[in-house]
């Protein structure tokens, strides 16, 4: 199952441009991709990148890669990425933990998980 998530995320979440949500019922999984939530972003010096979004049995689930694309390591290893409806409003504010931070051009992936399914989110903010 695990291997099933990560391809689809890997699929679904490298499809730039699209605004329609995938949905299949037999499985039970959603993949969110709205160019708002899979462009990538860049804060204080991390470029977030392959961003993707997946809905299964209950549970929304963010993956990135972060990058640090700063000229120093960068030691805060805590963001939070806000999930934001089509009207700014803030749906589910999730944690991202890096840890041990990052050093100069290193990228490792994150992961964020939140219990519910979101559908209405539409777009993401990264933020302290």
């Amino acid at each position: 199952m695990v291997l099933l998530i990560v391809l689809l995320l890997i699929v679904f979440g490298s499809k730039g441009g699209s605004s329609k949500k995938i949905a299949n019922k037999d499985s039970g999984i959603r993949a969110h991709t709205e160019e708002g939530i899979i462009k990538e972003e860049e804060f204080n010096g991390i470029k977030f990148s392959n961003i993707s979004m997946l809905t299964e049995k209950g549970y929304t689930t963010v993956s990135a890669d972060v990058t640090n694309v700063s000229d120093n390591d960068i030691t805060n290893e805590r963001l939070h990425l806000s999930l934001k409806d089509k009207d700014s409003n803030e749906s589910v504010k999730l944690l991202v933990y890096i840890p041990n931070g990052l050093k100069k051009g290193e990228t490792k992936t994150i992961t964020a998980s939140a219990h519910g399914e979101f559908s209405e989110v539409v777009s993401k903010e990264v933020m302290e």
